[in-house]
């Protein structure tokens, strides 16, 4: 082959090689932003949150006053069933590349989420970096149904709201497709995922209009974390428990916390950061593990009376702040242990780890057996960085300033 056959034959290949071989065109795809699944007489529910291209460009002459989203049902016998279902209701193929929610219903998630969990990870469109969420009090389908002001998509309102509620208040942790994967992978450790629930009428929720009102008639609102036993909902975790939650299973950059006064009221501190250290072991025939917790905080604001610039003032509030959050803590591990029986913290993935010839020694118990009997101790120690500007209480200063 000659020098110009060759320059000939590359030129031809090279536009091949560009191309995309599964490139899909937009506009026959239906973009699924958020999947909920639900479960009801026997038979299995999947609503798809689909976007509306025309409402979301926001390009003059596109728009026709309609929703931004389109949600979409179908019911099946099996979650299979319902997605190919799907098809009846869209006329474009759903397309879950782009999902980036997925909501259990409650009652489905009472009765177990292996199913879902075994077709998802089948579904080579679906991302691992889904994050995953369980309805509270309500169904999958009303959550996606809710219509939101400041975000036109609902779904990526919910993330951004998620990921606000685990930065700056502390009340969830975010958990994504792989994470809940690995959590029911690994011996010794139980999932939780960040619950979700309706305030106000979830059907005025889903009106148009409701989004032009001030004071909306329906809002989404994270409430804690749902608890799990194997793929099983058990209960739930209230906000302050699911705070403590996380200060034992992982690093805390920001959270706010209050601490009531040696007299009446309260200090609100802004946690900066903590840092946790679980070591776990067989205790006399026992499991049991020490849970050490540290960190700095800031105060936020302050109704006690005490002034701050008192070094025993600020010595106590340290010492209250240590022993709140260590009540919190212990009252929430128990609760755990007596109403659940799961292991949400991952102790017996420690103890595998940490003592694996004691762990050999509970194999013949299974560990949800064994947890309600795991012995535990706490220790927090939390150090106030900064009172801010002013070190008395307000209301104290203006009471002394001479008129």
């Amino acid at each position: 082959m000659n020098g110009f056959a060759k320059c000939l034959l590359i030129l031809l290949i090279v536009p091949v090689l560009t191309s995309c071989w599964n490139r899909r065109e937009l506009n026959v795809l239906g973009i699924a932003i958020a999947i909920g699944i639900d479960k009801s007489d026997g038979e299995y529910k999947l609503s798809a949150q689909i976007v509306n291209p025309g409402e979301i460009s926001g390009k003059p002459g596109t728009g026709g006053g309609s929703a931004p989203i389109v949600t979409h049902h179908a019911t099946g016998k099996t979650i299979f069933e319902a997605i190919r279902k799907l098809t009846t209701e869209e006329p474009r193929r759903v397309f879950a590349g782009q999902t980036r929610i997925l909501v259990f219903g409650e009652e489905f998630a009472r009765e177990g989420i292996a199913e879902a969990m075994d077709i998802v990870t089948r579904e080579p469109e679906v991302s691992a970096n889904i994050y995953m969420l369980v309805s509270r009090g309500t169904t999958a389908e009303n959550i996606l149904k809710v219509l939101t002001s400041i975000e036109k998509v609902p779904a990526l309102s919910i993330l951004n709201s998620m990921k606000a509620s685990e930065k700056y208040w502390g009340s969830i942790k975010l958990v994504k497709l792989d994470d809940l994967l690995d959590t029911l992978m690994t011996e010794g450790m139980q999932p939780a995922l960040p619950a979700i629930e309706i305030k106000g009428d979830p059907i005025a929720g889903q009106a148009l209009d409701h989004t032009d009102q001030s004071d909306l008639a329906s809002v989404l609102h994270f409430t804690g974390m749902a608890v799990f036993k194997e793929d099983k909902l058990a209960g739930w975790l209230e906000e302050d428990e699911s705070r403590a939650y996380r200060f034992v299973t992982e690093k805390v950059k920001n959270s706010v916390v209050q601490i009531p006064c040696s007299t009446e009221g309260v200090t609100s501190l802004e946690m900066i950061w903590t840092k946790n250290k679980i070591r776990g072991y067989i205790k006399r025939g026992k499991p049991y593990v020490s849970i050490q917790i540290r960190g700095e905080a800031n105060v936020g604001e302050t109704q006690c009376r005490e002034s701050l610039k008192k070094p025993e003032t600020m010595k106590e509030l340290q010492k209250r702040t240590n022993d709140s959050l260590r009540r919190v803590i212990e009252k929430t591990i128990l609760t755990v242990q007596e109403q659940y029986g799961s292991d949400i913290f991952g102790f017996g993935a420690e103890i595998h780890r940490s003592d694996p010839k004691g762990w050999k020694k509970l194999e013949e118990h299974t560990w949800i057996k064994e947890f309600g009997n795991l012995d535990f101790e706490t220790h927090v120690d939390i150090r106030i960085r900064h009172t801010g500007m002013i070190v008395d209480p307000v209301e104290e200063s203006t009471r002394r300033t001479p008129r």
